[in-house]
C-alpha cells in the first residue's frame, strides 16, 4: 500500500505509472475479460510489478524512518526488512503447501477424471466412499452441474442403482475396496472399469451405460505446444522488440529528467 500511493502520487513521472499500469492492465484484462474470471493463472504476470511496487514503498519507508532516527535505527531497520521477507516466505509456502496439499491429493485427482469424463454427457456421478461427501468443496469446484450423489456400501448391496443414463461409480480405497470393486463388475458385466494409484491414494471408476447407448467420441486432445515452430520466432521478436523501445524511452525520459534538475 505504501507503494502504490507513493507512485500514485507522482503518476506524470513513467516510471512510476509503468507498473500501476502493469498491474491495472493485468487485472482488467486477465482477471475480468477472460473465461471464469477471476482466472488467477493469468493474474501471475502482475507480480513482478506487484513486488516492485511493495519494494518501493519498503524502500522510501525505511528511507524516512532512518533519517528521523539516525544512525540506530540504521541497523534496526535492515533487520526488520530481512525478518519481514523471511516471515512472508515461510508463511507464502506454509499457505502454498496447504493448498497443493488438499487440490492435488488422489482426492482431487479423481474429481478431474470424472470431470473430463462427464464432460459434455450426462452423467450421474456415485461416490462410494466412508469420508468424502459429493458437497465436500473440491467437488463442487471440479462438478458444478453434474448429477452426482452419494452412495453408501451397505445401500450398494442392498438395492443396486438401476442404469437409466450414463453412470459412474467412484471407489475409494477407504472402503472395502476389493469387495466393492468386483460387486459392481458383477452387477454390471457391460460396465468400463479403469483403477488409478496417484500419490498412494487409490480408487476404481465404473463407468454403466444403458442398453443401446451408444457412448459419443472422446475428445481428441490438441498437440502440444512445441516452442520450435517458426510463429513462435515472430512472437518473441515482438516482445523483445518491445522491451527494447520500453528501455529506450524509460532511459531517455530519465535523462530528461536529470537534465530538468
Amino acid at each position: 500500500m505504501l507503494g502504490l500511493g507513493f507512485m500514485a502520487r507522482r503518476f506524470r513521472k513513467l516510471e512510476h505509472v509503468l507498473p500501476l499500469a502493469w498491474v491495472g492492465l493485468t487485472f482488467l484484462l486477465g482477471g475480468v475479460l477472460t473465461v471464469d474470471p477471476p482466472f488467477w493463472p493469468h493474474l501471475n504476470i502482475a507480480l513482478p510489478a506487484m513486488a516492485l511496487i511493495a519494494a518501493v514503498g519498503t524502500e522510501r519507508f525505511a528511507r524516512r524512518v532512518i533519517l528521523a532516527g539516525g544512525r540506530r535505527m540504521q541497523v534496526l531497520i535492515p533487520i526488520t526488512v530481512a525478518s519481514g521477507l523471511v516471515f512472508s516466505g515461510i508463511n507464502n509456502w506454509e499457505v502454498y503447501y496447504e493448498f497443493q496439499g488438499d487440490y492435488g491429493n488422489g482426492r482431487s485427482r479423481a474429481m478431474r477424471q470424472i470431470e473430463s469424463i462427464t464432460r459434455g454427457v450426462d452423467y450421474r456421478v456415485y461416490i462410494i466412499s466412508r469420508d468424502i461427501r459429493w458437497d465436500n468443496e473440491v467437488h463442487r469446484f471440479f462438478l458444478r452441474g453434474v448429477d452426482g450423489h452419494d452412495l453408501r456400501e451397505a445401500a450398494l448391496y442392498e438395492k443396486t442403482p438401476v442404469i437409466t443414463k450414463p453412470t459412474a461409480f467412484v471407489v475409494h480405497q477407504d472402503t472395502d475396496y476389493k469387495k466393492c470393486v468386483d460387486y459392481l463388475t458383477q452387477a454390471y458385466p457391460w460396465a468400463v472399469r479403469r483403477a488409478f494409484n496417484p500419490t498412494g491414494w487409490k480408487y476404481t471408476i465404473i463407468r454403466v451405460f444403458p442398453p443401446g447407448y451408444v457412448e459419443p467420441p472422446q475428445p481428441v486432445e490438441p498437440p502440444p505446444l512445441r516452442w520450435d515452430r517458426p510463429g513462435w520466432n515472430y512472437v518473441f521478436a515482438v516482445l523483445l522488440a518491445g522491451l527494447v523501445l520500453g528501455w529506450w524511452t524509460l532511459h531517455r525520459e530519465l535523462r530528461r529528467n536529470r537534465g530538468r534538475r
